[in-house]
């Protein structure tokens, strides 16, 4: 598996309030069944659906994979994260042979 946490330059406090705002910013990208989606991206990138259970570096390395910054009062994750969000995801559905149906 790729390491990035050795680019990290910075970590992100240990709390459930950083995690449950990252659940929600892998969840930007899609309009619909977003937990789903993001259980999905999850287990596809660590193995491990659920942010709960992620060590402190994996939810390092995805703040810093997503940069997460708010504009005009609204949050947002930076645009090449968030196309790489759904290209796991539909890989992930291609694997699972839902894509192929059509």
């Amino acid at each position: 598996m790729f390491e990035i946490r050795d680019m990290l330059n910075q970590q992100v406090p240990e709390t459930n309030s950083n995690r449950y705002a990252l659940a929600g910013y892998l969840e930007m990208p899609f309009a619909a069944h977003k937990e789903h989606c993001r259980h999905q991206v999850l287990k596809f990138i660590y193995g491990n659906p659920s942010v709960k259970s992620l060590e402190q570096w994996q939810v390092d390395a995805l703040y810093a994979w997503l940069k997460p910054e708010k504009v005009n009062d609204k949050w947002r994750i930076d645009f090449n994260a968030s196309h790489e969000i759904m290209m796991i995801y539909k890989e992930c559905m291609l694997e699972a042979g839902q894509l192929e149906l059509f």
